[in-house]
């Protein structure tokens, strides 16, 4: 089985890591599948990620459309004050731009 392709969509201004996507195997013509991790341990002085946590999972589609499980199993996330707050519009803003890049097929005008 093919290994699922994972990348940094967020790095703090240190340059390490804050959260990565992990994309679900696939052709990404018309859609793509991803989970988000957000990154919770890193070793020593270098910025290679050790330890992440579930943070949401998501699909969209060619013309925009998407489908978000945040949080665990249930749905659940908290979020701890305005920082917390801002993480997640940052999310939401980054994978607006990878998912659009890497749908071969999307569509900029269905998708305003």
């Amino acid at each position: 089985m093919k290994k699922n392709e994972v990348e940094t969509l967020i790095k703090m201004s240190d340059g390490s890591t804050l959260f990565q996507i992990e994309f679900e195997e696939g052709n990404y013509e018309t859609s793509v599948s991803f989970t988000v991790h957000e990154v919770t341990g890193w070793p020593g002085d270098n910025n290679d990620v050790v330890d992440t946590e579930h943070y949401l999972k998501g699909y969209v589609k060619w013309d925009g459309c998407s489908h978000f499980n945040f949080g665990d199993k249930d749905g659940y996330m908290h979020l701890c004050g305005k920082h917390d707050w801002d993480n997640l519009k940052n999310v939401i803003d980054a994978l607006w731009e990878v998912c659009r890049k890497k749908i071969t097929n999307f569509d900029e005008e269905a998708a305003k």
